[in-house]
């Protein structure tokens, strides 16, 4: 909610989006008429920048975790063709072994 309201605050056009002016524009009046502004600002950048590195970290778990389940599905492919290929072999030894007794 506090980002959301940061956001419509330096959105000056609407635009859903904030440009470079629309922010330099934004800070440049908050410091001439406030210094609970300042403050305010400061505090934002403060938990954005949490809020970064929180994300940071659990993006990198879960490449991790998918990164993981890659692997355990690589392997499972692989044993799976393993056991095919086996079982194939057996198949075509009992094969041979019927026929060479027929």
């Amino acid at each position: 909610a506090e980002l959301e309201q940061l956001f419509h605050m330096l959105d000056e056009d609407g635009g859903g989006s904030i440009s470079k002016d629309e922010f330099k524009f934004a800070l440049s009046r908050w410091m001439r008429e406030s210094k609970t502004a300042n403050h305010f600002v400061k505090y934002m950048v403060s938990n954005l920048s949490v809020n970064q590195s929180q994300l940071q970290d659990q993006v990198r778990q879960i490449s991790r975790a998918v990164a993981t389940l890659a692997a355990d599905l690589q392997g499972q492919k692989d044993a799976d063709a393993s056991t095919s290929l086996r079982e194939e072999s057996i198949r075509s030894k009992l094969t041979k072994t019927k026929s060479s007794k027929s």
